[in-house]
């Protein structure tokens, strides 16, 4: 949902292991294209799309490539050559190497069914500890069923927004300012498809306002 792009985080210390439902990656250039709109819809990310898994039927603006969504299915690996390589979007290399630095990892509002599927530094019998010297600890902050949470040393299970405004506040740390569309990251770097090419009506709202 390009939530941490919005919050202002800066890009080179952020992989966004999901995807960005509002980037486009060229499949020719490999340049990326921001969009105001999800970029998925509808369902282009699935192997039943009739164009082609994640080709969002857009053309490139820098080449005129098909431009490919950066959402990441169930089962997908986000540095697959076959799909988009090595990107700024999914960030691979970045998480691998904080994944090997890492004491602590705190999954907020996750499942970690994806991230779990390639980065696991947690487990003591993951393949992924072959990079790393011994395993890292893991905490966890969601409601419901976490993959490997047996193996965390903490779980709350906790509405993620009223846990960080109970952490900021315990830290003395002032909470951010309200969301402000003006100031919105991905909204200033978005460009819109030319006349005649398709773009997708699903709607996104965000702090209840529709954008």
């Amino acid at each position: 949902d390009g939530l941490h792009l919005r919050s202002g985080l800066d890009r080179a210390k952020l992989s966004e292991l999901h995807g960005n439902d509002f980037i486009e990656i060229c499949q020719k250039c490999k340049r990326e294209t921001f969009r105001s709109f999800v970029t998925y819809w509808p369902d282009t990310y699935r192997p039943t799309n009739p164009l082609g898994q994640h080709v969002t039927g857009r053309s490139c603006p820098h080449c005129g490539g098909a431009l490919l969504d950066t959402c990441v299915d169930f089962d997908e690996a986000p540095d697959g050559d076959e799909v988009w390589g090595p990107n700024q979007v999914h960030g691979m290399a970045r998480a691998d190497d904080a994944m090997k630095k890492a004491d602590l990892v705190v999954a907020w509002g996750t499942s970690l069914h994806v991230i779990a599927h390639y980065f696991d530094p947690w487990d003591p019998e993951s393949a992924f500890l072959d990079r790393r010297e011994e395993a890292c600890s893991l905490a966890v902050i969601n409601k419901g069923t976490v993959c490997d949470e047996e193996l965390a040393v903490l779980k709350i299970e906790e509405d993620v927004d009223a846990t960080m405004a109970a952490l900021l506040e315990e830290l003395q740390i002032p909470r951010p300012p309200d969301y402000a569309p003006s100031e919105d990251a991905v909204l200033l770097a978005a460009v819109e498809p030319p006349q005649g090419e398709r773009r997708p009506r699903a709607e996104w709202s965000i702090a209840g306002g529709a954008v």
